[in-house]
């Protein structure tokens, strides 16, 4: 996740293995986030599968439904605007 906010903003992150059927997510945290600040969460999807993940400031929301790689590599890069999430591939700008 990387801020291009103006200010600092508090973000919350959950994931949740869409393919188990545990209601217990996978990763949950609640974090702050200064501009220009990068954070890496390596635990939002840690095993082979499908994850949804939920990422809200207080203002803001964002949904993503994505699934890792055979070998449980996975990479999904945020970044945090003051009127937007947004969410784009790796290697792009």
């Amino acid at each position: 996740m990387t801020s291009h906010a103006t200010g600092e903003r508090t973000v919350s992150i959950a994931s949740d293995d869409v393919e188990s059927e545990s209601s217990e997510p996978v990763f949950s945290r609640r974090t702050t986030i200064r501009p220009g600040e990068e954070q890496r969460f390596p635990n939002v999807a840690t095993d082979p599968g499908r994850y949804r993940v939920v990422v809200e400031t207080d203002s803001l929301s964002g949904e993503w439904t994505e699934t890792t790689e055979r070998c449980g590599i996975w990479l999904l890069l945020v970044d945090l605007y003051d009127e937007r999430i947004e969410v784009r591939q790796p290697g792009s700008m």
